[in-house]
């Protein structure tokens, strides 16, 4: 399951705002900069404030949350297999 949108979804993003939706999606500056084509450097000039965030980013980043929940699907536990009984159990 992804992480909830922002009550402002649909609206321009800040550095901060960048920074924050990067993290609750536990990915880092380089893997958002390898998904949206661009340096690494770039993204963190965006949430350092250095640079402004292009006003259509929160666009991307709605694709990007569906691409990450196709990606990262929820962790399948192993199976137990049957329980063995132990001498001392039979008693």
């Amino acid at each position: 399951m992804r992480p909830p949108m922002p009550e402002h979804w649909g609206q321009p993003i800040d550095g901060p705002g960048l920074a924050a939706w990067r993290k609750l999606r536990r990915i880092n500056q380089r893997e958002l900069a390898t998904i949206l084509g661009i340096s690494h450097i770039t993204v963190a000039n965006w949430e350092r404030g250095l640079y402004e965030v292009p006003r259509y980013l929160h666009l991307a980043l709605e694709a990007v949350d569906t691409r990450l929940s196709f990606a990262r699907p929820a962790p399948v536990l192993p199976a137990r297999g049957p329980r063995r009984r132990t001498a001392a159990a039979g008693r």
